[in-house]
């Protein structure tokens, strides 16, 4: 959004300038500018956080929990948390350059990105729905049934409702005013892929249904009006990139990259794709984009180190399986590494040449934390090493790439990995 960002903490927003009060772009993250909420007000009062629960103290706040539909290739929260009149809360959007929209017991509010300042709220918001949209219009879903209403962001009254097509279980991902709507994509723990790599079901378990033709549209919800429409084999599933580009993986082993608003393909490539596959997940730098196919985890020893930490979060997935990397720019396949039984971080360091795996390892009584790192310009292996650090992996990464090197600091250990064109690698660790 230009030179905003709007961060949610938890239930709390901020919004942060990328230029300081001089309009010069900071040399640090702990000099960029938070625009709101105040510090303290004009009188030294501390000023008002910006909360999407409202000022009611949350002690008082009671709130249900309901699991949210799993489908692969798309990370999602595995619970969404509701109050008691079923208001989805802690839900944000629509965010743009002139408006951040948020829900708030039962209304929706409209504040200034630029200020925060509260240009209007909406009062009869009904349960149980999203919002989404941009400059232009504001679109509202409803979770149980096919209705769309759309509201102006000036002021937020009801512009017009019609009745979808399709269901609301069928939009994938949102991009402002578009929806991804598909049918036959598949859920959570149902089998996927190649006919001949599918895992073969224990004699107890019941049949599962045949699996369904892949089918992908664009929908302007404004309109509403179908911007593209592709249809993929049984056992294809898609996945989410950016803003810009989507990926299919088709039943016939080849990841194919689309243009999200056209629907053409940019290109597509040959995979290995392993057997009895049950997960799919991306993630995205400024140069590579990786995509890991995983079968099951095989390996007690990381999932009960898993489960005594907070919970490994659902921007951290359980991989087993080949990571296949691709040229950001082109979508061209780059190498193929095999990952076992790790868990990958989606929100990788988006500058730096590492692809870094971290977890935590249960030996016995004692836990590991383990780091393995990859060049992510070749795909080989630059670090493999396991730490006694609690059960709560701690590090940060640091970097000068006018000077080619990139730190990985674990505490008092520091990995540093020296590269240029044609190499990358970790010089002896400095520290104890």
């Amino acid at each position: 959004m230009g030179q905003f960002v709007v961060v949610q903490v938890g239930t709390e927003l901020f919004c942060v300038s990328s230029l300081n009060e001089r309009g010069e772009t900071p040399s640090t993250m702990s000099q960029t500018s938070i625009l709101w909420p105040a510090s303290k007000t004009s009188q030294g009062v501390k000023g008002e956080m910006v909360d999407t629960l409202g000022n009611e103290e949350n002690s008082l706040l009671s709130f249900e929990r309901r699991p949210a539909t799993q489908v692969v290739g798309f990370i999602r929260p595995e619970v969404e948390l509701f109050d008691a009149h079923g208001h989805r809360t802690a839900w944000v959007g629509p965010v743009t350059a002139g408006t951040t929209c948020f829900l708030q017991q039962g209304m929706l509010v409209a504040l200034e990105t630029a200020t925060g300042h509260e240009l209007w709220r909406r009062y009869d918001m009904p349960s149980r729905v999203r919002t989404y949209g941009d400059d232009h219009v504001i679109v509202m879903t409803h979770d149980e049934q096919p209705t769309i209403d759309l509201l102006s962001p000036l002021d937020g009254r009801t512009l017009r409702s019609y009745t979808s097509e399709f269901s609301p279980s069928e939009m994938l991902k949102h991009w402002g005013r578009l929806a991804l709507v598909a049918s036959g994509q598949p859920t959570k723990n149902r089998p996927f892929g190649p006919a001949d790599k599918l895992a073969t079901p224990p004699p107890q378990q019941p049949t599962t249904e045949p699996l369904a033709e892949l089918r992908l549209r664009m929908v302007d919800l404004s309109g509403p009006m179908t911007l593209w429409d592709r249809t993929f084999p049984p056992g294809s599933a898609a996945f989410e990139i950016d803003e810009d580009w989507i990926g299919v993986l088709s039943a016939e082993s080849r990841v194919v990259f689309l243009d999200l608003r056209t629907g053409q393909t940019i290109h597509e490539s040959q995979v290995e794709v392993p057997r009895g596959m049950q997960q799919l997940v991306t993630a995205v730098t400024e140069r590579t984009i990786y995509v890991s196919l995983s079968s099951a985890i095989t390996e007690k020893r990381l999932v009960n180190a898993s489960q005594n930490q907070s919970v490994p979060g659902w921007r951290r997935a359980f991989v087993n399986g080949p990571v296949h990397a691709f040229d950001r720019s082109t979508g061209k396949y780059q190498w193929t590494r095999q990952i076992d039984n790790r868990i990958l971080p989606l929100d990788q360091t988006r500058d730096v040449p590492l692809l870094l795996c971290v977890d935590t390892w249960k030996e016995s009584a004692e836990s590991q934390v383990r780091y393995w790192a990859l060049d992510a310009r070749t795909g080989k292996v630059v670090l493999d090493t396991s730490i006694t650090q609690g059960t709560t992996p701690q590090y940060t990464i640091e970097r000068d790439l006018a000077a080619e090197w990139v730190e990985l600091r674990l505490g008092s250990v520091i990995h540093r990995f020296s590269y240029s064109a044609a190499k990358l690698a970790d010089q002896e660790p400095q520290g104890e």
